[in-house]
């Protein structure tokens, strides 16, 4: 059971302006650049190693300040559920919110709002749903994402063998964005053929326990345990949504438009990869004895 907390109204937009825009013109800060680049390395050196103290990179100042630029260039739709817009938080000031938020996160008193879902009405006709986070939630999870997203591509790349001698491993390459994306696209061919019958019957615990297998920081684990038990619902009025008030149940689903959603489907294939790893070398041992 969960909370059903969620604001839904119907608004007709465009299908173009549904499209993400593009946030590539927002720079990596340097220090961020080092950050990411030493974990890419550190997962490919040590490929059974697990990672600690995580937490505190995720609440760094410098991580959270370009977590909301990127955020802030990417965001085109209306408040989460707290009401809070882009334009409250400049008219507040964002660093000052930023610190704020930062210290939330470093006392542990940090804690995950419902989306709203809202019900576009496209040009065509079509109504689609759409859950939005709080401004809030957003920079966390972005923030989270920018420092384990190097990690999860160099541990997708370990499983994936080249095709054949001549190929080149994705762990040869430095940029670790590209080795992400190669290795994600090449790890769902392979299991393709499973993939549905796989997400139909992953639970909460499959993912955070892929997670766990390579970060041990209990903090980082609980962020993403939070985020992926966010409630969602419809048909709730903004006050009860604040409040909390309705109740039912939610079912399993892997979100899609999130800043960790790609990090969430990553973890789902690595879990297929290993199920099925796992199921070859149990055939293979039945058929050698």
């Amino acid at each position: 059971n969960c909370l059903i907390v969620t604001h839904c109204r119907s608004v007709s937009i465009d299908k173009r302006k549904m499209l993400r825009i593009n946030v590539t013109n927002v720079l990596t800060p340097t220090s961020i650049d080092v950050l990411q680049r030493g974990l890419f390395e550190k997962a490919k050196q040590q490929r059974d190693s697990q990672f600690h103290g995580l937490y505190a990179e995720v609440f760094r100042a410098d991580v959270l300040l370009h977590a909301y630029l990127l955020c802030r260039a990417r965001n085109t739709h209306a408040a989460g559920v707290d009401g809070i817009s882009l334009a409250d938080i400049a008219t507040y000031g964002a660093r000052k919110w930023l610190k704020e938020l930062e210290s939330d996160l470093k006392e542990q008193r940090y804690q995950p709002k419902a989306l709203l879902r809202i019900a576009y009405i496209l040009a065509e006709g079509k109504t689609v749903a759409r859950d939005i986070l709080t401004l809030r939630d957003e920079v966390c999870m972005t923030a989270a994402a920018i420092v384990v997203e190097p990690i999860v591509a160099a541990w997708l790349a370990s499983l994936l063998d080249p095709t054949s001698p001549r190929s080149r491993s994705p762990l040869e390459s430095d940029d670790w964005r590209a080795v992400l994306e190669t290795s994600s696209l090449q790890m769902r061919r392979r299991v393709e053929p499973r993939w549905l019958e796989y997400l139909a019957n992953v639970s909460h615990s499959d993912v955070t326990a892929a997670l766990s297998s390579r970060i041990a920081d209990p903090s980082v684990i609980k962020l993403f345990g939070g985020w992926l038990t966010c409630p969602i619902a419809i048909d709730a009025s903004k006050e009860e949504a604040l409040n909390q008030e309705i109740v039912a149940t939610q079912r399993w689903n892997i979100p899609e438009g999130l800043p960790i959603s790609r990090i969430l489907h990553c973890l789902v294939l690595l879990q297929s990869s290993i199920v099925h790893q796992n199921r070859r070398r149990t055939e293979l041992g039945s058929k050698a004895s």
